[in-house]
């Protein structure tokens, strides 16, 4: 049972962008007969807690096992549930409500960003207008501007390398420090997570060369080694200045965000069915 304080609906959607946790908008489309709620009533439901009410009872446990098997799915889409009261949901209301159920997912991908030197900060400038939450995290508080984009997130961390345990799976990071004996050690430790999207590093040929040499001897497999970015960014984009580094790099993270989603196939259906929309307009028989 979650120990979370439930909210209202506006409130839950706000606290889950905040936290980046995907969630299900339940909004009362049409009632037919004796329900317990009107037409607009909202409720959030996230994996472990359910927000507000359209009604409780058994209809609320219904939506919110709809809601949560919906959360499971790779790539959901919004729909509309029918549920009769007293046959599906076991309310004495005896009508019919028709639910939408929005499945709402993080709209941005979580990166980690080793170093706040000048490439690193170029790069953060231009991830502020990216679909991306950075982590960024260097042990200079110095180092970091006075402001930043309002989807980074700046830690200053006496050990960067604790901080990986701390990052969630399947995450990109990027690794750009002042010190190359660290930068080693966090890509080591990096490929180390079998969930690892992703690890780029900023280095020449010579220093990538020598640190693949370094890593394979300390045992890091020779597959996870294979899907090292080093030298990171795009090789055709030209400049050693750190904004064109860091437009390389972003170029290239956008081209890797892209193809980890399937793209959809044209011409395929999307969303509701027309016909549940229709039959949501015509005139209630019961």
């Amino acid at each position: 049972m979650s120990t979370q304080t439930p909210m209202r609906w506006d409130e839950a959607l706000v606290h889950c962008r905040t936290r980046m946790e995907p969630c299900v908008l339940a909004t009362v489309l049409g009632t037919s007969g004796s329900t317990p709620r009107d037409v607009g009533a909202k409720c959030v439901i996230t994996r472990a807690a359910l927000h507000d009410s359209i009604g409780g009872g058994g209809l609320e446990h219904l939506v919110t096992a709809a809601a949560r098997e919906m959360l499971t799915e790779e790539d959901p889409a919004q729909r509309i549930e029918h549920f009769p009261l007293g046959q599906a949901a076991g309310q004495c209301c005896g009508g019919a409500v028709a639910v939408l159920l929005e499945p709402i997912t993080p709209t941005v991908a979580p990166l980690a960003l080793f170093g706040a030197g000048h490439v690193g900060r170029a790069l953060v400038r231009i991830l502020g207008e990216l679909p991306f939450h950075v982590i960024w995290i260097d042990a200079r508080r110095n180092e970091f501007p006075e402001a930043v984009p309002s989807n980074v997130d700046m830690r200053v961390a006496a050990d960067p390398l604790a901080e990986i345990e701390r990052l969630p799976s399947d995450l990109p990071a990027l690794v750009m420090t002042h010190d190359h004996d660290l930068d080693r050690r966090l890509v080591a430790a990096l490929l180390r997570r079998s969930d690892s999207a992703f690890v780029g590093l900023i280095a020449s040929e010579v220093k990538a060369a020598r640190f693949r040499m370094r890593l394979a001897a300390e045992g890091i497999d020779e597959d996870r080694l294979a899907g090292l970015a080093s030298p990171v960014g795009l090789p055709d984009i030209p400049g050693k200045e750190p904004m064109a580094v860091a437009v390389s790099i972003a170029a290239q993270l956008l081209g890797t965000l892209r193809s980890r989603r399937a793209p959809r196939v044209a011409g395929s259906q999307a969303g509701i069915a027309w016909h549940e929309l229709r039959a949501l307009q015509e005139p209630s028989r019961g």
